[in-house]
């Protein structure tokens, strides 16, 4: 879901940060996070001249599946995460074969209208945080032989 930011204010003048905080209701049903109320976000931006620098702090709730039994449970959500957006990107070339990523294929685009789409960012680092064997409490760490 998207999350727009509106960076016109700090984009006015290099070094300037701005600091958001707000609860937004966020969900990504197709990824398999159902969040489960607003989501907490606390948000610092600073303009550095060619790159925003956002510092953000994500808190909240999903509802996830333990991997084990397949009941549903709540999983605690704190992730905290930098990244950067620039509108100075150039369109991605597309290459046969193995390509190395640079740094600059991990930076988020500022668009035309000088908008962010923070949820995007917020939904990577979700996703990244989140155990790749959800267990729930009533399921032990090691199954027993």
């Amino acid at each position: 879901m998207p999350l727009k930011i509106d960076l016109t204010p700090i984009l006015q003048d290099v070094g300037r940060t701005v600091h958001f905080d707000f609860e937004e209701r966020l969900s990504w049903p197709e990824d398999g996070l159902a969040i489960l109320d607003p989501l907490v976000i606390n948000v610092d931006l600073m303009n550095t001249g060619e790159i925003v620098v956002i510092n953000a702090k994500v808190s909240g709730e999903a509802k996830v599946k333990c991997a084990r039994c397949a009941e549903d449970y709540v999983y605690p959500i704190k992730s905290e995460f930098e990244e950067e957006y620039s509108s100075n990107l150039s369109l991605p070339v597309k290459k046969k074969g193995e390509v190395e990523l640079t740094k600059k294929d991990f930076i988020f685009k500022i668009e035309k209208d000088n908008t962010i789409d923070l949820g995007e960012a917020i939904r990577q680092n979700i996703l990244t945080e989140l155990p790749i064997k959800p267990l729930c409490k009533k399921c032990p760490e090691k199954e027993e032989n």
